[in-house]
C-alpha cells in the first residue's frame, strides 16, 4: 500500500448547503440543479427539481428550494441543519406516502 500526500479542497456533499457551495452559480448566485426551473427576481438560492414538471421561483433569496418525489420543500439556508429532522418527521407522519 502506498500513500501520497495531497493538497486539495474537501467538502462533504452530504448537506444541501455544501451542495450549494460546490455547484456552479448563475449571475444572481443561484445554484440551479435539474430541469424545467424558472427563476425570477431571486438570488443566493439552491434550487433542485428532480422531474420535468416546471418549478418556478420568484422573489426569494438565500433559500433551499427542493422538489423531489412530488414533495416541495422551501427552507432558509440558515436553517439547513433542521432538514434532516423535518424529513424524519414527514417520513413518520406520512409513511404511506413515502417509498
Amino acid at each position: 500500500m502506498y500513500l501520497s500526500p495531497g493538497s486539495f479542497p474537501w467538502s462533504d456533499l452530504g448537506t444541501w448547503l455544501s451542495l450549494y457551495e460546490n455547484s456552479p452559480k448563475t449571475s444572481n448566485e443561484n445554484a440551479i440543479l435539474g430541469k424545467s426551473i424558472e427563476v425570477y427576481n431571486s438570488s443566493g438560492n439552491l434550487i433542485y427539481n428532480d422531474d420535468g414538471k416546471p418549478l418556478v421561483v420568484n422573489g426569494v433569496d438565500n433559500m433551499i428550494v427542493v422538489k423531489s418525489n412530488g414533495i416541495v420543500m422551501v427552507c432558509n439556508k440558515e436553517r439547513e441543519q433542521e432538514v434532516k429532522q423535518i424529513v424524519n418527521d414527514l417520513s413518520a407522519k406520512y409513511k404511506d406516502k413515502f417509498n
